[in-house]
């Protein structure tokens, strides 16, 4: 007669070893989850990190589909030890049909050719320059392009403006809108080629220039210099 009713037959396990199995899985079965646990609390904070440092490493390389690669922090050298910074802006004041604005042109000339001298990137003075008309403007860059190449470029040759005088507008024959100004700049410091391993190449003994003549005219919304003739050397 069976203890759990009628016509139930109560049946021992086949085999010891299968008994003793069972037994096994039950009395460790809270240690199993323990050590489950730990595992997990170690793998899960690694996974993590590896995500974080995935993602890091691929937001600072380069874009692969053609981009221009992050700009470095302005003044640091870059490989070829020439410094790596961002380009001077056109100011909005070069989009102003007045003095100020002829002024604010010729100064932006200025920064975009020390900046150019510095990384040997010509394409902001060039946004200024008519070099279809103005060949001063067409020899500078020319100039420019031949000694800046290879990684070499300019330490100390920055100049600074001193005084830009008789700046003004007018309306030509045609109805152009025209300006003129006359620059002056000093170059206070010995300038020195360098190449990218660091090796000077050439001196430009320190100088100074006054009443440099600019003729603008005021074409697609701003100003561009059409000409600029020699002036005085101090």
């Amino acid at each position: 007669m069976s203890f759990l009713g009628p016509g139930v037959q109560f049946k021992l396990p086949r085999s010891k070893a299968v008994w003793r199995q069972g037994w096994w899985w039950r009395d460790r079965a809270p240690m199993l989850v323990t050590v489950m646990a730990l595992v997990l609390a170690v793998l899960v904070p690694l996974a993590v990190v590896w995500a974080l440092h995935e993602h890091s490493a691929s937001s600072h390389s380069p874009n692969v589909s053609g981009g221009r690669p992050d700009t470095p922090a302005p003044g640091s050298a870059g490989a070829s030890g020439r410094a790596q910074e961002q380009p001077p802006v056109l100011p909005d004041k070069v989009r102003d049909f007045s003095r100020a604005g002829v002024e604010a042109t010729i100064r932006f000339e200025i920064d975009a050719i020390n900046y150019a001298q510095r990384t040997g990137d010509l394409d902001p003075v060039q946004r200024v320059y008519d070099t279809s008309v103005c060949q001063a403007c067409k020899l500078l860059v020319e100039r420019l392009s031949a000694v800046l190449v290879n990684g070499s470029h300019f330490v100390d040759g920055e100049y600074t403006v001193t005084a830009i005088e008789a700046a003004q507008t007018s309306i030509g024959s045609s109805a152009e809108r025209l300006g003129n100004a006359n620059l002056s700049y000093v170059q206070p410091k010995e300038a020195k080629l360098i190449d990218k391993d660091g090796k000077e190449l050439k001196k430009r003994p320190s100088n100074s220039y006054v009443k440099i003549p600019h003729s603008l005219s005021f074409n697609a919304g701003y100003w561009i210099i059409q000409d600029i003739s020699p002036g005085e050397k101090r």
